[in-house]
């Protein structure tokens, strides 16, 4: 099958859908399907094409364009329809929505080719418009997937007439190979990873530290990412007397985030929205527990008292004491790290996850 994938970003920046595409071209490509991903140049220093993994990417200036360089509009559409020419796809895949997609709209003929739309995202009311660049990809789409049940019932909210045409495919990744082998966790540390902005909560987790520091004057808090907030955050913590006992990691790679994440006795999503929360899933097949937000697509994740805990998102408080609980109560947070990583294993499959979307792809270009 010849498939044409867009992308908003193809594994150089930080999120679920810059990880999760290149797993998932390369994939398909050595399940013999003819890949041809088209994304955004970000960096601008990236190559403009490359093959990577039997997966043909073209990086056309997107962004820059559309932000106002108009000059580049010509060209990008030119080169944009010469390669649906050239490619012939069976089926297009907007497996993250972006700026690209409208030189995909501008670029239609009269001959139909096959859409899928992913959402991987909540977005707000105007992003669902017939006049916006989601709203004009879901009424053109043959089908949507969502990423979790939260991202789909927004979506279907908005735009009703989703409903016979979607599906939810929940995110995946590759179980690491040394999962089963993990060295054994710091006690007294817990970790976070996500982007240092409001919405992943980083601050709630902060203020939850100034209340356990007195209690377990040993604990320490490992914290991953880079973002906009990050200097407020360093300040908040000095603030607070907590400067010897954050870690600011910064960003790490996809490879170093699982030891990164096992060398913690728990991981914190404190996330104040998430579509899905990819590093709980990723912490469940690190077999650790996870204490979690109560909100959007992690309860999907992390299922209460048993692979971990959930707590009103914004809430400091309680998620000091959720925290605490399991600090008290190792073996506890040990066995829920374990049946997380049992639950990653049967319901978080990657080779069911690729097949999903395989056979998604076979039925939408058979019809």
């Amino acid at each position: 099958m010849r498939l044409l994938m867009w992308t908003s970003s193809y594994g150089q920046t930080i999120g679920g859908g810059p990880v999760l595409a290149p797993l998932l071209a390369t994939a398909l490509a050595r399940r013999a399907h003819e890949v041809t991903v088209i994304t955004d140049r970000r960096p601008e220093s990236l190559a403009e094409e490359e093959e990577l993994d039997g997966v043909r990417i073209h990086r056309p200036l997107f962004r820059r364009a559309l932000a106002g360089d108009v000059a580049l509009i010509p060209a990008i559409r030119r080169r944009v329809a010469d390669l649906k020419d050239k490619t012939r796809p069976d089926v297009v895949f907007i497996f993250s929505s972006g700026y690209g997609e409208f030189f995909h709209h501008l670029t239609q003929t009269g001959r139909h080719q096959p859409l899928i739309v992913g959402l991987h995202d909540l977005f707000e009311e105007k992003a669902f418009r017939p006049d916006s660049t989601v709203g004009r990809n879901l009424r053109a789409a043959d089908w949507v997937t969502a990423c979790s049940a939260a991202v789909l019932e927004r979506a279907i909210e908005h735009v009703p007439a989703l409903q016979p045409i979607s599906t939810v495919i929940r995110n995946a990744l590759p179980m690491p190979e040394w999962a089963a082998r993990s060295a054994p966790p710091r006690a007294m540390t817990i970790a976070f990873a996500g982007r240092l902005i409001a919405k992943k909560g980083a601050d709630v987790l902060i203020a939850a530290m100034d209340q356990l520091k007195d209690r377990y004057p040993e604990l320490r808090l490992s914290l991953a990412g880079e973002g906009d907030e990050r200097m407020a955050l360093e300040a908040d913590a000095a603030r607070r007397g907590l400067a010897s006992r954050i870690n600011f990691a910064g960003r790490l790679t996809h490879e170093a985030i699982y030891p990164f994440l096992a060398s913690a006795a728990l991981v914190i999503v404190p996330s104040r929205i998430e579509p899905f929360g990819l590093v709980a899933l990723e912490a469940a097949q690190a077999g650790r527990a996870v204490v979690a937000s109560a909100v959007d697509g992690l309860p999907e994740i992390v299922v209460h008292n048993q692979t971990g805990l959930l707590v009103p998102p914004g809430d400091a408080m309680a998620l000091a004491a959720a925290i605490a609980s399991l600090l008290d109560n190792p073996e506890r947070a040990k066995a829920m790290g374990e049946a997380g990583r049992r639950r990653a294993e049967s319901h978080f499959s990657w080779e069911r996850y690729v097949a999903a979307h395989e056979d998604l792809f076979q039925q939408v270009a058979g019809r």
